[in-house]
C-alpha cells in the first residue's frame, strides 16, 4: 500500500512519531501549521511544525467523513478504536517486512524503524540529547539513549580532544 510508505515517511518527518500517535491524530489537532498532540504512551505534549513534506502527505488523506488525519481508524469509541489500531499496526508491520524483502534490506523494518532512525539522524546532526528526548516525548534522556545507535568512538575522541584543548 502506498499509504504504508506515507506513514513511514510521516513518522520520520514528524520527529519519529510512533504509529499509535499517527493512528489517533485528529484533524482538530492541526492549526496554524502546527500539530499539537499528547503522546499516547507517556501523555507528553508534543508540538510539531508541519513542514511542506508533512503537509503533502496529510493532503493525500483529506476526507470530510473522518475526524482522523490518516485512514487507519473508523471508530471514535475508545475501545473499538484501540482494537482497530492494533489490527492496523499488525498489518503495517507485515507490510514493512514485505517491503524490506522486496528492497533487499537485510535489517528488520518495523513501525519503530523511522523513530529510531530519526533519533539517530538527529544525534549525528549534533542535536543535543535533551532536544532529541523532548522531540521523542521522553521524560528521561536515558530512555532516548536506547534509541540511538552506538555512540561513535571517533565522536567521543573528538569531543574529549576539544574539551582538553579548552583547558
Amino acid at each position: 500500500r502506498s499509504s504504508d510508505l506515507d506513514l513511514f515517511l510521516f513518522s520520520y518527518y514528524a520527529q519519529g512519531m510512533p504509529f499509535v500517535d499517527m493512528a489517533f491524530i485528529r484533524r482538530s489537532q492541526i492549526a496554524e501549521g502546527r500539530l499539537v498532540y499528547e503522546r499516547h504512551k507517556t501523555g507528553q505534549r508534543i508540538t510539531i511544525s508541519l513542514l511542506p513534506c508533512m503537509q503533502h502527505i496529510i493532503s493525500r488523506y483529506q476526507t470530510t467523513n473522518s475526524p482522523y488525519v490518516f485512514p487507519l481508524l473508523h471508530s471514535t469509541e475508545p475501545a473499538q478504536a484501540y482494537r482497530e489500531y492494533q489490527t492496523q499496526l499488525n498489518w503495517y508491520n507485515r507490510s514493512l517486512k514485505r517491503l524490506a524483502t522486496l528492497a533487499c534490506i537485510s535489517e528488520r523494518l518495523t513501525s519503530y524503524t523511522p523513530r529510531h532512525s530519526w533519533a539517530t539522524s538527529a544525534y549525528h546532526a549534533n542535536m543535543e540529547l535533551p532536544l532529541i528526548s523532548k522531540a521523542l516525548g521522553h521524560s528521561n534522556p536515558h530512555t532516548t539513549l536506547t534509541y540511538l545507535r552506538e555512540i561513535d568512538d571517533n565522536r567521543l575522541e573528538e569531543a574529549n580532544r576539544k574539551l582538553l584543548e579548552s583547558l
